[in-house]
């Protein structure tokens, strides 16, 4: 089995491949139509994704789901030791029990859009139990 996201719009294609067959089953799922940086848990259960969160801010926040799109919640938002600011490009590691991500710097003397996940400005690398509620700064760039 094969899980790929499609940049754009949040869903999952699972490709099954038959050994006895040369039949391909694909199954679509869109639970959300925005979301980015998309990363499967190591277990397949779970992903991990950026999406900007609500106005007036509209900050990228890290998401996770399940693999089905249920449970559905903000980590970034609920975890105490990050600054509010853009965060995203999470990763798991091996075991998937931490993400990895960039966070936006508290204070910094340039413009917001710079720090934007992806682009690698005014931000730190930090990481976070799996469940959002503690993280840490684990490289503090310049």
């Amino acid at each position: 089995m094969r899980r790929i996201t499609v940049p754009g719009a949040l869903c999952a294609l699972i490709w099954a491949y038959s050994s006895t067959t040369c039949a391909q089953e694909i199954k679509v799922t869109l639970f959300r139509k925005q979301g980015e940086a998309t990363t499967w848990s190591p277990d397949g259960k779970r992903i991990a994704y950026d999406t900007k969160g609500p106005k007036p801010k509209e900050y990228y926040e890290i998401h996770v789901a399940d693999s089905n799109g249920s449970h559905d919640t903000c980590l970034s938002c609920i975890c105490p030791d990050i600054p509010h600011k853009e965060t995203g490009s999470p990763d798991w590691d091996p075991m998937g029990k931490y993400i990895i991500f960039v966070s936006e710097k508290a204070v910094h003397k340039g413009p917001y859009y710079a720090a934007i996940p992806g682009f690698g400005g005014y931000s730190d690398i930090w990481v976070m139990t799996a469940n959002g509620k503690k993280a840490w700064k684990v490289l503090e760039t310049q």
